[in-house]
């Protein structure tokens, strides 16, 4: 299995959209939107990390989702400020660290 080169091609990976979602822990509605806007909403990501790892979908990372997320903003218009703080293009230097706001919730192995 090779890498896949878009949000779409990574979901074709899985017979339907809905074992995508089930996979993923989302709706079928927001499976479908992910694949048709080419980009996938952060708050999913660890789990769509987990589901390709499962599956032997290799190189979905988190930042392999990022440069997704930031080239499907591209393609609709959206301006990506480089320098906004959190922003994805703002490099990892600028993201806020775990335990911190809406991503405190979440465990980081070491």
């Amino acid at each position: 299995m090779s890498e896949p080169l878009s949000i779409s091609d990574l979901i074709a990976n899985w017979r339907t959209i809905g074992e995508f979602a089930a996979d993923v822990g989302c709706g079928y509605e927001a499976a479908r939107k992910m694949r048709d806007r080419e980009s996938i909403a952060p708050e999913h990501w660890a789990n769509v990390i987990c589901a390709s790892e499962a599956k032997g979908i290799p190189g979905v990372t988190y930042e392999w989702l990022a440069a997704r997320r930031v080239l499907a903003a591209q393609s609709a218009g959206e301006d990506f400020d480089a320098a906004r703080p959190g922003s994805v293009a703002a490099g990892p230097e600028k993201i806020p660290q775990a335990g911190t706001g809406h991503l405190s919730r979440i465990e980081v192995a070491e």
